[in-house]
């Protein structure tokens, strides 16, 4: 997916189409996280004419919005490792009686902890 400016559509459908259709996101949902990002200062907005000759708000990441989404990549990248160690020393059974007694949130602060050593 490209991070270039863009609509709301035009991200929606890349979005999907990146996730090999195995996440479907509704224009509610995209339009709700623009704003919340947008309100974040991690997205910047503004009007132009799309492709179809329309008019159409266009969003681009902002300085802020490029280190916040490089952190994500890294905490992801961490959280999966994690996830993927875990499973290959304790199987499917073993992994999720750990997220029952411990939750996922406990997971992504121990990978976090570990990253700011």
């Amino acid at each position: 997916m490209r991070w270039a400016r863009s609509t709301g559509t035009a991200l929606r459908g890349g979005l999907n189409k990146s996730a090999i259709n195995a996440l479907t996101l509704n224009q509610g949902t995209i339009y709700a996280s623009l704003v919340r990002l947008q309100q974040r200062g991690w997205i910047s907005a503004s009007w132009g004419v799309s492709d179809n000759n329309r008019k159409a708000k266009f969003y681009e990441l902002t300085k802020a919005g490029r280190k916040q989404l490089a952190a994500e990549i890294q905490s992801w990248e961490r959280t999966s490792a994690i996830i993927g160690r875990m499973l290959r020393l304790h199987g499917v059974a073993g992994y999720v009686t750990w997220i029952r007694s411990f939750g996922f949130e406990a997971l992504r602060r121990g990978a976090a902890a570990r990253a700011d050593r």
